[in-house]
């Protein structure tokens, strides 16, 4: 993998946390290829059309999928490209883990003798362009900080809505301190990169449920970095406004996330408090 493509990856990992928006989207699609396949739907055709070189039903399987996500996200104005972000590192966890399937490590290679997107969605090649080859570490990295994230997103929902017993309430609070305690450590030695930047800001988040957390027995202190004094400042003003928007929260948007999480599906929640911020 070429420096540049290292670079690219790790110059987003601000965009994680909205990740959960399309691995909602992309589950539902993958859940719903079969029954494209089973019809006269013109992307389930033309994927069929391409199939007998690589892979038969798989080939089939992927190719609906992944263009009904790009022509999904291509409707939506403005165009933003986190769902291509999120798509290539879901294209880099299936290559790593079905390593003899190389279908996936073509993709993001570019490829262009697979014939699997579909050229009539207007920004295809925009996409296709981003769909890069990311390291190990950088996906190692990437599934920190969605684990980060889900357990906070589980905090933070349930408590707004109530109903949860204190008990559910720090398990979540609990495993986010141990994910998070072992991954800054990383960071002692070098925290100026984008990557620490991110966990520095995830404390930041969940610290602004303090009072809680600290009713909560046997919870790990959250460790700092030492010497990232001034990058956790940065951080507490940058999300100084959170508290105020979690809070005006309407009990049914609040009621739509917890229902999501249970997925780890579309979170209305993230995109309300990060309005502001990507």
């Amino acid at each position: 993998m070429t420096q540049k493509t290292l670079k690219r990856s790790m110059l987003h990992y601000e965009h994680v946390k909205t990740f959960p928006t399309y691995a909602s989207k992309l589950k539902d699609l993958e859940r719903f290829s079969n029954i494209s396949y089973n019809t006269n739907d013109p992307i389930a055709t033309r994927c069929k059309t391409y199939a007998n070189s690589f892979g038969g039903f798989i080939f089939i399987d992927l190719c609906i999928t992944l263009n009904k996500y790009f022509k999904y996200y291509d409707h939506l104005k403005p165009v933003d490209s986190k769902h291509c972000e999120y798509l290539s590192y879901w294209l880099n966890k299936k290559s790593k883990l079905h390593n003899a399937v190389s279908l996936y490590k073509k993709i993001l290679n570019g490829d262009s003798s697979l014939n699997i997107f579909d050229r009539t969605i207007p920004n295809i090649d925009e996409y296709k362009s981003k769909l890069v080859n990311l390291s190990d570490e950088v996906v190692k990295n990437i599934d920190t900080l969605n684990d980060l994230n889900e357990q906070y997103l589980f905090l933070i929902t349930k408590y707004e809505i109530g109903g949860s017993t204190n008990d559910e309430l720090c398990r979540y609070a609990a495993k986010f301190a141990e994910i998070y305690n072992s991954a800054i450590s990383e960071c002692f030695k070098d925290f100026n990169n984008k990557y620490c930047k991110e966990l520095i800001e995830f404390k930041v988040r969940f610290n602004k449920y303090k009072s809680f957390t600290d009713t909560c027995p046997l919870i790990q202190h959250l460790s700092s970095i030492p010497g990232a004094n001034f990058q956790e400042l940065e951080a507490i003003k940058k999300y100084s406004h959170i508290e105020e928007h979690v809070s005006t929260y309407s009990t049914d948007t609040l009621m739509t996330a917890l229902k999501a999480l249970g997925g780890v599906a579309v979170l209305l929640l993230i995109i309300k408090v990060n309005k502001n911020v990507f």
